[in-house]
């Protein structure tokens, strides 16, 4: 229940966010290996990452019934 949890929440985020999300916190690469591997900006890639974490806190904290 919680995985599909999880991965519901995750398809609602943008998909440039998710997959800095995914790659970082699930898959363990860092900031600068997901710079490189999709082109990116490296500092696009950390504000990706930091925006795709507080949507995901604040649609768990939704889901939970929390404000």
């Amino acid at each position: 229940d919680r995985l599909r949890l999880v991965q519901g929440l995750l398809d609602n985020i943008d998909e440039d966010k998710r997959l800095a999300l995914v790659l970082v916190d699930i898959e363990g690469l860092t900031a600068p290996e997901v710079a490189e591997l999709t082109g990116t900006p490296l500092n696009t890639v950390y504000t990706r990452l930091r925006r795709a974490r507080l949507e995901l806190n604040a649609a768990l904290s939704r889901q939970r019934g929390q404000p």
